[in-house]
């Protein structure tokens, strides 16, 4: 995984910085670093799966929202 990929993934399920990081164990700075490619991510499969967690539940908060609405 890459910063650019970090980023976008973050941003299409709508968290900030703060929650992913928070999330994930680590502060904004650090993540923030990661996403700009200005600090390698120190442990990927972590993030891989905090990722997918949240994306999990995005996808989940939206169908919720298609039948309730």
């Amino acid at each position: 995984m890459v910063g650019n990929e970090l980023r976008s993934r973050r941003i299409r399920i709508g968290c900030s910085r703060d929650q992913v990081a928070h999330a994930i164990g680590v502060d904004v700075p650090t993540l923030q670093a990661w996403e700009t490619d200005g600090a390698p991510i120190t442990c990927p499969t972590a993030v891989e799966q905090v990722l997918r967690k949240l994306e999990a539940q995005h996808d989940v908060e939206d169908t919720l929202r298609l039948y309730t609405n």
